[in-house]
């Protein structure tokens, strides 16, 4: 048994969909300490880009509290050798995004694409990174040290969280926005509300499309779906340390994450439920 359960809180968003798969992530060493044995999926160019993507807006909104302006190239350039680096160790491409090449253009584009939400927000905090023990069950229970990295923070108490998305819908990241709005809480702040600002992945032939939307979330719903998440998963581990079952972590076969491309738990002792060999 742990001390704690590290959770950071982009973890939080994607857990219910499968529990188990899920519980990889933080609880990988302990799964194969207890005799399973796990498979090692590549990063997808997806989440390569998403990771560029956040520093590159970050760099942005850092010039802008420096010097009072923003330079696209000079972001792109300050963070391009990162995301060469990261994609060089492996990824698996996809239609949308198929070479290096692609991937630049599209990354300039996105870049791009947040200037006007750089341009009418006033940042305080920029990619900070801030934690917290809690636990909902309390008593004996192991506790979560609560981890995340807040995109934006603005002078008007608004919480700002950077996406790119595969389509034009604004994702459902309730838990997430939740999970950060607790940590500034429980950390001293005052928080307003809740914010995405998502810009689509699109082919190499409609980047001039891209364009960011706004959406204001509600907090006391992201509040409740953060805490329940975490609730959720304190409880399913102290069964699972009573029990030493797997199956108390919840399997949804019906994932579109459930195949051997995107989950390690796929088809092995820890979770055969998605796989019918």
């Amino acid at each position: 048994m742990v001390d704690q359960l590290i959770i950071r809180v982009s973890q939080l968003n994607r857990y219910n969909d499968c529990p188990r798969g899920n519980a990889v992530r933080f609880m990988r060493r302990q799964i194969e300490k207890d005799g399973h044995t796990l498979a090692e999926t590549q990063p997808s160019v997806a989440a390569a880009m998403g990771t560029a993507v956040h520093a590159m807006v970050a760099e942005l909104f850092k010039q802008k509290m420096q010097f009072g302006e923003c330079d696209v190239d000079e972001a792109f350039d300050n963070r391009e050798t990162g995301f060469i680096e990261e994609i060089s160790k492996g990824c698996e491409w996809d239609a949308t995004t198929n070479n290096v090449d692609v991937a630049k253009l599209q990354l300039k584009s996105l870049c791009r694409a947040f200037l006007p939400v750089v341009s009418v927000v006033d940042p305080v905090a920029v990619e900070d990174e801030m934690e917290y023990l809690v636990s909902p069950l309390g008593g004996e229970a192991v506790p979560i040290l609560l981890i995340g990295h807040r995109d934006v923070k603005d002078k008007h108490n608004e919480i700002h969280d950077h996406k790119t998305t595969s389509s034009k819908e604004i994702p459902k990241c309730h838990a997430q926005l939740g999970g950060y709005a607790l940590l500034s809480m429980y950390n001293g702040e005052e928080v307003s509300g809740v914010r995405v600002n998502a810009a689509p992945r699109l082919p190499k032939s409609r980047v001039h499309e891209c364009a960011v939307r706004s959406v204001r979330f509600d907090l006391a719903e992201c509040l409740a779906a953060a805490w329940n998440t975490l609730r959720e998963i304190q409880t399913q581990y102290m069964t699972y340390l009573e029990k030493g079952d797997e199956h108390v972590f919840p399997a949804n076969q019906y994932s579109q994450s459930c195949t051997p491309k995107y989950c390690s738990a796929y088809n092995s002792t820890w979770c055969k439920v998605g796989c019918c060999e």
